[in-house]
């Protein structure tokens, strides 16, 4: 197999700045013109290339200290994350201004919400929060999409994949009902879950 040319080194070292093949061919040095498309697309196909981007993003995972066990359990700590564990709703009752008026019984309560101090909340928990800010409104406080992180970890773990044997298919969920245990707290919910997931399993 021939070697990587000191152009296409540069490419491969481009390329994993912003992972975009045609802007990583214009500062190789590629005469590209109005075709980097093609000819970041025709380096990708090469098996060296490929094999050297390869070796490059491990470089950059062990410098990071990434791995698939942190990645998966990112994704879990947003995936099964709870607006409750932010905030709570308070009602409380007032008194009514007559006893003989007729009105329904919701008219003498009122609401508010009660937003926890950060500081007592755990790491794990803050790590689902997008973002918090205070408006004219009030406190506005939006979470990580939970559906695409639930996605990102079926994808992964195969849960969705028919042609998995059995063996492989009872460690995965076995692996999400760990997850579960560590994220969700209360026993009730974690219980329902779990009964949901053997039903599916089966």
């Amino acid at each position: 197999m021939k070697k990587l040319t000191d152009k296409q080194k540069r490419f491969c070292q481009e390329y994993m700045v912003d992972l975009v093949a045609s802007e990583a061919c214009k500062r190789a040095g590629y005469k590209t013109k109005n075709n980097a498309d093609k000819i970041g697309s025709e380096l990708l196909g090469k098996t060296r290339v490929k094999q050297e981007i390869t070796r490059l993003q491990k470089e950059k995972q062990a410098s990071l200290n990434i791995t698939q066990d942190r990645v998966l359990n990112e994704f879990a700590k947003i995936a099964f994350s709870n607006i409750s564990d932010y905030m709570e709703l308070i009602t409380k009752g007032i008194e009514k201004k007559s006893e003989d008026e007729e009105t329904d019984e919701n008219d003498y309560k009122i609401q508010s919400l009660n937003f926890f101090d950060t500081a007592k909340i755990s790491e794990d928990k803050l790590a689902a929060v997008m973002s918090y800010k205070s408006n004219k409104n009030g406190i506005e406080i939006k979470l990580q999409d939970k559906v695409k992180a639930l996605e990102s970890l079926a994808k992964h773990l195969g849960l969705f994949d028919s042609a998995i044997d059995e063996i492989a298919i009872e460690k995965r969920f076995q692996f999400i009902l760990q997850v579960i245990k560590i994220h969700v707290t209360d026993y009730t919910t974690m219980e329902k879950i779990a009964s949901d997931i053997q039903k599916f399993k089966t």
